[in-house]
């Protein structure tokens, strides 16, 4: 049978037992018809078909990796997103396996730049398109001041030192053949 409605109509429709499902796709179908030798029906119901409500997602306050090298954090917040296991994904790349409970995930990552973090859910494709930048902690920096010389053969002479980037605290200074420590 051909099913018709404001605009278009479905065809081949099979009917059982005074039953029939259109598959279609999200839409408004208005005034839905059959004719049956010649006679079309009067009813003329509406049908509207809408999407899922699109997923959203947004980031949190970001953990900086603490180390150079090391893993940072991203915490994200969604809605319209199920408990379950995914894949966000950003310009060049996918974090997978993204355990969301609750409307919540977090993501540990290396220092970088994640543009356009977005996730897809049931086809629909989250639109805010937030960024997170993870950054190493600042290299440390080391200088050597006036020197110092030994006044005596064998003795000790000094070597003045500043540092950027190094909190107080005891450190190891290494240098070709050897190191400093305390």
């Amino acid at each position: 049978y051909t099913v018709s409605y404001d605009g278009g109509s479905f065809t081949n429709v099979s009917v059982s037992s005074g039953a029939a499902t259109i598959s279609a796709v999200a839409g408004t179908y208005n005034n839905l018809t059959i004719t049956v030798a010649g006679c079309t029906s009067s009813d003329d119901p509406d049908a509207v078909l809408s999407d899922p409500s699109a997923p959203t997602i947004a980031v949190g306050s970001l953990t900086q990796p603490s180390t150079c090298g090391g893993n940072g954090s991203i915490p994200l917040t969604f809605t319209n997103v199920a408990d379950g296991s995914y894949t966000v994904s950003y310009d060049g790349g996918s974090f997978t396996n993204v355990s969301v409970s609750s409307g919540v995930a977090t993501i540990t990552a290396a220092a970088g730049t994640y543009n356009n973090l977005n996730i897809t859910v049931a086809g629909c494709t989250s639109s805010e398109d937030p960024d997170a930048v993870l950054s190493d902690p600042s290299t440390p920096t080391i200088a050597v001041g006036s020197l110092t010389q030994p006044s005596t053969c064998g003795g000790n002479g000094s070597i003045p030192l500043t540092f950027t980037n190094v909190a107080d605290g005891t450190y190891t200074v290494s240098y070709d053949g050897g190191s400093f420590t305390n």
